[in-house]
């Protein structure tokens, strides 16, 4: 969860729609992956050609640097506004853990907006 927040918190403060996939750690590029799967993001050429993403790949040289980027789509966007705020975010780790540890990025997002609609409402007294 944390993962895919950071990586996404940091994409959008880059300067850069169109980010490399290989400025980013094993770990990252994994996820990174994995969130193009779950349509968070753009992956230029994911699964197909010498692109394609090889865990055992772990030097970043083994990525091609003109080829392998990526951009957040609106999907991503979305779900970036849903985790961005510190409290709600805390909130969710704390439910999620709570519950047992595992969670489905809809469920997360679902949480989020859960937490910041109970803000809204407190602030506002208006349900959304």
């Amino acid at each position: 969860m944390d993962r895919i927040r950071h990586i996404l918190l940091r994409c959008e403060a880059a300067t850069a729609s169109k980010h490399i996939l290989a400025d980013f750690c094993i770990q990252d590029r994994y996820q990174i992956n994995m969130m193009a799967e779950a349509g968070l993001v753009d992956l230029d050429n994911p699964s197909s050609g010498p692109y394609q993403f090889r865990p055992e790949a772990i030097d970043h040289l083994a990525i091609p640097r003109r080829l392998a980027t990526f951009e957040i789509t609106w999907e991503g966007h979305d779900y970036l506004e849903a985790v961005r705020d510190g409290l709600a975010w805390e909130k969710t780790q704390k439910a999620v853990v709570a519950s047992g540890g595992g969670a489905t990025l809809g469920i997360v997002k679902s949480l989020a907006l859960g937490f910041l609609k109970e803000r809204l409402k407190g602030q506002t007294g208006i349900s959304v």
